[in-house]
């Protein structure tokens, strides 16, 4: 039997997407911190997208012509879970996924407001003793991480990653439960 041997480009990252554009996405976020090209590079592992979407998908997003969760979601038809799955593994936390009946304490609405809250992507969902659970879009954003501390000291911070557009989709339930009276805006 001959021995498959295994031959590597160099100039390619594990998932086929090449070094140059990974490079050119980590420049363009963050001075090269950015989450972007993991979250690629994770969809790439798991057979979602190919290298070469991968490498398409990596030099719309350095341009700035749209969010990677849009393209990935809408253009792209990666199901949110499969999406998520990458999220949690970059980020290193549970995924949280839309569900209506998730509905927030809304004792957690009196140190931010919900339209603070929309504009920074994060959202309180639990507070457990001293323990707060807090979904954000970005779990890696330093400042965001700031911010959860700032609006609820001493509580230890338990960080789930979701979807921008189901954060904004739970914020907007809340706003809604506001309106009708059966939320209490605190």
């Amino acid at each position: 039997m001959a021995a498959i041997q295994r031959t590597t480009d160099r100039s390619m990252h594990p998932g086929g997407v090449s070094e140059q554009v990974v490079a050119l996405a980590r420049r363009r976020f963050v001075g090269g911190s950015s989450v972007e090209p993991r979250i690629v590079e994770r969809l790439v592992q798991r057979g979602v997208l190919s290298a070469h979407e991968a490498t398409t998908v990596l030099e719309r997003v350095t341009a700035g012509t749209t969010d990677l969760e849009a393209l990935m979601l809408d253009e792209h038809g990666v199901p949110p879970g499969e999406y998520g799955a990458a999220l949690s593994e970059v980020h290193r936390c549970p995924f949280v996924a839309y569900d209506a009946r998730l509905v927030p304490d809304p004792a957690l609405f009196s140190r931010v407001s919900l339209d603070y809250l929309q504009a920074r992507g994060w959202i309180p969902l639990a507070r457990d003793g001293g323990s707060i659970q807090v979904l954000l879009a970005d779990p890696s954003d330093v400042d965001r991480e700031d911010e959860v501390r700032r609006a609820f000291p001493k509580c230890t911070v338990q960080r789930v990653v979701g979807l921008r557009r189901d954060i904004t989709r739970i914020l907007q339930q809340a706003a809604d439960q506001v309106a009708r009276g059966t939320l209490v805006d605190i």
